[in-house]
């Protein structure tokens, strides 16, 4: 299988929330929470013109989705943590069927590289 991120676009609205849709279900079955409130407001983040949402690919099918930011959110951290650069890496969901490959932590590496190079 060929993994490969990129940014995301309005073409990617219905696959993403297909993918929170299924990761939902997954969650819903273990009796977590589950993103099934959110699955407008996520997908929705793929026509940002900002950019900030990536769609991880597998063959060229999208499986999984994240938003990177360089602005933290000031909840859960201290002043002179907010202080520091810093990316934030957020609502990363993944397609649950596919577990097995770790898209989560294909995204987080990817994620990794990407602010590493200065993009």
């Amino acid at each position: 299988m060929k993994f490969s991120v990129r940014p995301a676009c309005s073409d990617d609205i219905a696959p993403i929330a297909n993918i929170v849709l299924a990761r939902s279900e997954w969650l819903e079955q273990r009796g977590m929470p589950s993103w099934r409130s959110d699955v407008e407001m996520v997908s929705a983040q793929a026509e940002n013109p900002h950019g900030t949402m990536f769609v991880l690919e597998a063959d060229g099918r999208p499986i999984g989705c994240t938003t990177v930011t360089d602005s933290t959110p000031p909840m859960a951290w201290t002043a002179e943590e907010l202080a520091e650069p810093a990316h934030y890496l957020y609502t990363t969901i993944t397609d649950p069927s596919l577990r097995g490959w770790e898209p989560g932590t294909l995204i987080a590496l990817w994620a990794l590289t990407w602010v590493s190079a200065g993009v």
